[in-house]
């Protein structure tokens, strides 16, 4: 790739590797899922994506269709390693936590749209706590296993972005996700209810 002429590089080829990965990615067995093969594939396409002659690409389309991809992949072995674990803190609610706020996505996404992002960055709270604890969930579109991999990418998004744009160390926002189980709306199944589609941010009171 590096080699390639500057004034003849096409990108679609490369897009085509990325659209099979992510293809791959989606129909992986969740019973026996192993995300070594995939994160290597990631690396790999990483390294000729920085290679990339700068004059003649912008690189931020490629970089973040991988960097959704490795998040993608992360959010299923969290899904998958602990599946009877996600519901407990919507469960158990416990009463040391206050929600902070709500920040809404649109069906099958986990972008942060810039409205969402304007509404984190108006949540002047987080300084009140020692703990931000963010749930993602999901309207009952779709398959339940898919459902709860958006939520966690949902909450991931969120986490990244309070830390990032507050300066905060990482960890110090605790992601997970629920999927459509616990939603705010009660709904039947195959319902698109926008309410649902949220992830709701949560702050540890001492």
């Amino acid at each position: 790739v590096a080699a390639l002429p500057r004034d003849v590089f096409d990108p679609t080829p490369l897009n085509k590797r990325l659209d099979d990965l992510q293809a791959e990615v989606v129909a992986q067995p969740r019973d026996a899922f192993d995300p070594t093969p995939l994160n290597r594939r990631l690396d790999d396409l990483q390294a000729e994506v920085a290679a990339l002659p700068r004059d003649s690409l912008d690189p931020t389309p490629l970089n973040k269709r991988l960097d959704d991809l490795q998040a993608e992949v992360a959010a299923i072995s969290r899904a998958r390693e602990n599946p009877s674990k996600v519901l407990n803190f919507t469960q158990v609610n416990p009463e040391n936590f206050q929600l902070l706020g709500e920040i809404y996505f649109e069906h099958g996404s986990f972008d942060l749209s810039i409205k969402a992002k304007n509404s984190i960055s108006n949540l002047q709270k987080f300084n009140k706590y020692n703990n931000v604890i963010v749930v993602g969930q999901t309207d009952t579109i779709g398959s339940n296993e898919r459902n709860l991999i958006i939520s966690f990418l949902r909450a991931a998004k969120v986490k990244e972005y309070i830390e990032e744009s507050m300066n905060r160390p990482h960890g110090f926002v605790i992601s997970t996700g629920t999927g459509e189980f616990a939603a705010p709306v009660r709904t039947d199944d195959d319902v698109s209810e926008p309410l649902n589609r949220v992830v709701r941010i949560y702050g540890q009171i001492e």
